[in-house]
């Protein structure tokens, strides 16, 4: 992944973070294909023209929908309560599952963004070039820091074998992306809380699986 770079225009956060709610349900719901910027003008109830004051265009709502994802990455492996290696991973992929499901388009978007040649455009456009976002300077290497402390704790603990922080961390976010995207049809959290909830808890448990399973084998 690679190092967020500011968008370009300062813009009515209000307005502008409506704007990509709802070009995030429409992606959920029709697909990257069926994203059209008219679609959110008729949604929100605004003219056609006006998305232009707060966006230049399509590419650069994608770039504020990725950048959404990378700022949430960015928060995962923070140890708030002194818990074990094992505690702390699970915390961490457990997190990232609930956050997915629950922002699909987002799952969408990354999973394009992994399988285009150089990186999708609208993901380079916030975050750069590929490879860099864990690199010094980049905005996820606090967050593989604090991962590398937490594996290597582990290991001292005689709890996990040597495992490389940036292989483990695009695992475990690629199975996880790649689950949530092949889970036809996804249940909605607000119109079928429970369905969502289950899928969810199922979900975590099977990622908390891999990941111990991965760490004390090493990768």
């Amino acid at each position: 992944m690679r190092s967020r770079r500011k968008l370009k225009r300062d813009i009515d956060v209000g307005t502008a973070e409506l704007i990509v709610d709802v070009a995030e349900q429409i992606i959920e719901d029709k697909g990257i294909e069926g994203f059209r910027l008219q679609d959110i003008a008729d949604a929100i109830g605004i003219q056609f023209p006006s998305l232009y004051t707060h966006f230049k265009g399509k590419k650069e709502i994608l770039s504020s929908i990725i950048d959404r994802a990378i700022k949430t990455l960015a928060q995962d492996f923070i140890d708030t309560d002194g818990d074990s290696p094992v505690a702390l991973l699970k915390k961490g992929v457990n997190r990232q599952v609930i956050y997915f499901a629950s922002n699909i388009a987002q799952v969408r978007l990354l999973l394009l963004d992994f399988t285009t040649v150089e990186g999708l455009p609208e993901f380079n456009r916030v975050a750069g070039k590929p490879g860099t976002l864990e690199q010094e300077g980049g905005t996820l290497r606090p967050m593989i820091l604090r991962l590398e402390k937490i594996l290597r704790d582990g290991q001292q603990q005689g709890l996990f074998k040597a495992t490389d922080a940036t292989v483990f961390f695009h695992t475990m976010l690629g199975t996880i992306l790649v689950r949530l995207a092949l889970t036809r049809p996804f249940p909605n959290a607000k119109s079928d809380p429970k369905a969502f909830g289950k899928l969810v808890t199922a979900m975590q448990n099977q990622i908390e699986d891999l990941a111990i399973a991965a760490v004390k084998r090493g990768i």
